[in-house]
């Protein structure tokens, strides 16, 4: 290689030992190539002046070796392919060439090589790496690149992303199919500076809590938010708020992952309902009564504040029900049952027990005063007086009501209860149609009681026939 003296501004020159040393201890593969012509002056091959030692390492060949051998002696690219044509040009046109390609070989794997193209005076310079390695990353990146935006397109969860850097606050940078769908908001309503309104204000507040955060100390927030769609329908979020942090620990992006639980809440809801009420009446059945009976008698005991309960019974229902028909007895309980809610006080809680018996649970009474009970007690003998119209037929019942009170009767649910179905069974026995306090003066004759159990057609301790599933309560 001849390397003449190169001068600096201000006269210095610099030395060739100087090149020579850049030359033989660069990284990359460097290559000399003299131009072959015919006598057209059209290039017929390229033949190797100098290299460096990476060229030759490049090469597989020893420097001396290769010196002075022809280009498609030593590389196996065809004259007039592709790679020859672009050195060709770059010789002929003069304008250099900076470029990435595949070189596959018959002997080796295909590598990727980062080449510059220079022209000389009667040839060209190459300046030449290997970046297989390089674009083997690329393309796992991209092959994960593509998997990865595959599953997030597909995934039913919505997935958004929002940028907590500085420069871009507040950007979204991902917003996927399941979240146009959910939402009805689509990519281009959302991606980008101008996300506005789409995205859940609750949302956000986690978003800003956790680009607040500090770094290291960071994880995951989970919560259930609202969310009003485009077309201003209410859906239920479960969300996950991830951030996602930069190599020095700062959060960069917020990474969101909701699960559109709207109709999974409404049919939890539903079981629920159908586990604590009444499927004939909708009313509060047994498990929700002894629930909020329990509730009412534990806050009794902090407060100076009583509960009456009132035990409800039909006088003489399962004649009705057998004279009239299973479903004239359907309807009169469920109409039982609205007039009961209409004569309680609105924070009482009307319960069908079992059969045609209802409770009423008054939380809040005076501790040494029956009126409250008693009121509510009347308004209902009045209300179950007054005839029934039932598929075109008159029916007239009556009730008899047994009332018990905490704490003067029983500071339990089971006691509170044993003692309202003694007052009721001595309101049967003084005639029916009234109301009557538990005393501990009640006569307890048991077989009357046996014949009153019998005519009631269920005991307070027996389950009701219901075709309704018992289910477990919520509390």
């Amino acid at each position: 290689m001849s390397l003449g003296l190169a001068s600096q501004p201000g006269g210095s020159v610099i030395a060739p030992s100087i090149y020579q040393d850049l030359w033989e201890a660069s990284l990359d593969a460097c290559f000399l190539l003299h131009c072959e012509r015919d006598i057209s002056g059209h290039i017929t091959d390229f033949v190797f002046d100098d290299m460096n030692p990476r060229g030759a390492a490049a090469l597989g060949l020893a420097k001396q070796a290769a010196i002075g051998k022809r280009l498609c002696e030593v590389v196996p690219i065809q004259r007039r392919g592709g790679l020859f044509n672009r050195y060709a040009d770059v010789a002929d046109s003069r304008v250099s060439l900076d470029e990435e390609y595949e070189l596959n070989l018959a002997e080796v794997d295909a590598r990727w090589i980062r080449q510059q193209v220079i022209a000389t005076h009667n040839g060209i310079a190459v300046i030449a790496q290997d970046i297989s390695a390089r674009k083997r990353e690329e393309f796992g990146n991209r092959r994960n690149g593509v998997f990865l935006q595959t599953l997030v397109d597909f995934l039913p969860l919505l997935i958004s992303a929002k940028s907590v850097r500085p420069l871009d606050y507040g950007s979204v940078v991902i917003w996927n199919k399941a979240a146009q769908r959910i939402t009805g908001y689509s990519e281009d309503d959302v991606v980008g500076p101008g996300m506005g309104e789409a995205m859940p204000p609750d949302l956000d507040r986690a978003v800003n809590t956790i680009g607040a955060g500090v770094p290291g100390e960071l994880s995951a927030a989970e919560t259930v938010i609202p969310f009003v769609t485009r077309e201003g329908a209410t859906r239920e979020l479960r969300t996950t708020v991830v951030p996602l942090l930069n190599e020095y620990g700062v959060p960069e992006f917020v990474l969101g992952i909701a699960e559109d639980i709207t109709e999974l809440t409404a049919a939890r809801t539903q079981l629920e309902r159908h586990a604590n009420h009444d499927a004939l009446t909708g009313l509060p059945n047994r498990r929700l009564f002894m629930d909020r009976l329990t509730h009412a008698l534990e806050r009794c005991g902090r407060s100076s504040r009583g509960v009456s309960l009132l035990f409800v019974d039909l006088d003489n229902f399962k004649t009705v029900n057998d004279r009239e028909g299973h479903g004239i007895g359907d309807a009169l309980l469920k109409e039982v049952g609205e007039r009961l809610s209409h004569s309680a006080r609105s924070v009482d809680t009307v319960c069908r027990l079992s059969g045609d018996e209802f409770t009423i649970v008054m939380e809040g009474v005076e501790h040494a005063s029956r009126g409250e009970a008693d009121i509510v007690a009347k308004r209902i003998l009045h209300a179950l007086r007054q005839p029934f119209v039932l598929e075109g037929q008159m029916i007239t019942v009556t009730a008899s009501i047994g009332i018990s009170t905490c704490p003067a009767d029983g500071a339990d649910a089971t006691a509170l209860l044993s003692r309202a179905d003694d007052a009721l069974y001595r309101a049967k026995e003084l005639g029916k149609n009234r109301h009557l306090h538990f005393s501990p003066m009640l006569d307890r004759d048991t077989d009357h009681r046996t014949l009153f159990e019998s005519e009631r057609g269920i005991a307070i301790g027996e389950a009701a026939p219901s075709s309704q599933v018992d289910e477990v309560s919520s509390g």
